[in-house]
């Protein structure tokens, strides 16, 4: 009952409000209210979004850094100025998951559009939304059911054997020890949905090639037999139905409904530099999933706002 825990977050972060001068109050939009915050002697500066997941107007989506996987990282504010451009509307945006590797990435599995993106198995605790927005908390474990993936546009060379989409930009090395096959699909790999992969027989791998939005690159560590057509499942536990968005971090705050005594070790996390002061998010919703959380705390910035 990981989303009931979360819950918990906004019920001690609402009973320490009171001890914050609120700076702003506004209507973003409709259904989408702001609250920003501040403590001068800690200092902290505190922002609060609540959002009406009833609102059929509203959608929560994932926006990937520079349009695609291994291009590195890109500003918060730089990306929704390149969305906007584009056309589209958006009233918030948040910087989620934690980032790593060279280049820059998130880390976590991603869903972005009703479309994998990204799939790892971190044991990190992750947010999903359906198409109706109706929101999920927990640890979505990734499963590939006809054929065996172990992580899709993923960073970690130990896997057996990983797939890469359109989505993993730049050029993928041929490693001696791995083994490749090409498979033509219709560009878009949606969770919980069979999947049509047409093993392209005529393929051999040269030194390096790059991806497009016509074949998927399957790279694994034995000769095991490839049909002309394959019906896959790409699933995630935990998940059902049509998951539009998913996106991650760590760790879970309250655990079992109650605060753990270190979050050293929770959701993976051993270093204790997290425990310094730093910018935090945190999402959570109400027990009927019908308002959306989002707190952000400014850090870093020690005249104005150092975190928590």
């Amino acid at each position: 009952m990981i989303g009931r825990i979360i819950i918990a977050l906004l019920l001690v972060f609402a009973s320490i409000v009171d001890a914050y001068d609120t700076l702003a109050t506004r209507q973003v939009s409709n259904g989408v209210f702001y609250v920003k915050l501040a403590d001068t002697a800690k200092p902290v500066v505190i922002d609060v979004l609540t959002i009406d997941l009833l609102d059929t107007t509203i959608s929560i989506d994932v926006a990937v850094a520079n349009g695609g996987l291994n291009l590195g990282g890109e500003r918060t504010s730089d990306l929704i100025a390149r969305k906007q451009k584009k056309g589209d509307k958006i009233l918030a945006g948040i910087n989620a998951d934690f980032f790593g590797n060279k280049p820059m990435q998130a880390q976590n599995s991603i869903i972005a559009n009703g479309e994998i993106v990204k799939a790892v198995n971190l044991k990190r605790t992750q947010i999903a939304f359906a198409n109706n927005n109706k929101p999920t908390i927990g640890r979505f474990k990734f499963l590939s059911k006809g054929l065996n993936v172990k992580g899709i546009n993923a960073n970690d060379t130990t896997l057996a054997s990983r797939l890469f989409t359109h989505h993993w930009k730049g050029f993928i090395k041929k490693r001696s020890d791995k083994n490749y096959a090409k498979f033509l699909y219709d560009g878009k790999i949606n969770p919980n949905i069979q999947e049509i992969l047409i093993f392209d027989r005529r393929f051999v791998m040269p030194d390096s090639i790059e991806t497009d939005n016509s074949f998927l690159l399957f790279e694994y560590d034995n000769q095991n037999a490839l049909d002309d057509t394959l019906k896959v499942i790409f699933d995630f536990s935990g998940l059902s139905g049509n998951i539009k968005t998913m996106t991650g971090g760590l760790p879970s705050l309250f655990y079992k409904a109650t605060i753990p005594g270190s979050y050293i070790g929770r959701d993976g996390m051993k270093s204790k530099r997290f425990l310094d002061l730093n910018p935090r998010t945190a999402v959570g919703y109400d027990e009927n999933k019908t308002t959306l959380f989002i707190v952000t705390a400014d850090g870093r910035q020690p005249k104005r706002s150092m975190g928590f």
